[in-house]
């Protein structure tokens, strides 16, 4: 993930979001499938894809960036310290029972949105709910998101999603 300029575009901020492991054709799918989700939706709780570009090298290797809107601010996992180097794993930094409630009711007109549209996103985490620099909470990353209009689909005894905060009857 880089922040990046839009030259073509006013010189605006963007996040260029590439592959891990652009050889991986199970990646470059889920990559696909994230394009295309992202480019289909519209919500002020929902980072926006403005382009996909790609980059050929010499030697004809093909590295594919999402360019998403650049929001500032920190996901909720930077905020809490969750998983900070040398602070006990955040536990200076919880949110207080109100704190997490109230981001939870901001998150949800942009996960009932989602669901209105025939979508279901599968990786609701601290991680993945980003505050804005204007204090407004943001769903990134729907590299696991499911609905009709991917090509993804499940499988019995196929979990996605981040296992420590799945449902417990989707890690049995």
């Amino acid at each position: 993930i880089y922040l990046a300029i839009d030259r073509n575009v006013s010189d605006r901020p963007v996040v260029l979001k590439g592959l891990l492991n652009s050889s991986d054709s199970e990646a470059q799918q889920v990559a696909l499938a994230e394009r295309q989700f992202l480019a289909s939706v519209n919500h002020p709780g929902i980072v926006k894809i403005y382009n996909f570009v790609e980059h050929v090298t010499d030697f004809g290797e093909r590295f594919g960036y999402i360019v998403m809107e650049y929001i500032g601010g920190r996901t909720l996992k930077q905020i809490t310290g969750e998983g900070d180097e040398g602070d006990g794993a955040g536990s200076d930094h919880l949110l207080t029972v109100e704190q997490a409630i109230a981001y939870m009711l901001e998150v949800l007109p942009a996960v009932g949105y989602l669901h209105s549209v025939g979508l279901v996103y599968n990786d609701v985490k601290p991680d993945n709910m980003f505050l804005t620099a204007n204090n407004r909470l943001k769903l990134m990353d729907f590299g696991i998101a499911l609905g009709q209009d991917l090509t993804r689909a499940t499988h019995t005894g196929v979990a996605l999603g981040t296992p420590t905060y799945m449902a417990p009857e989707q890690v049995k």
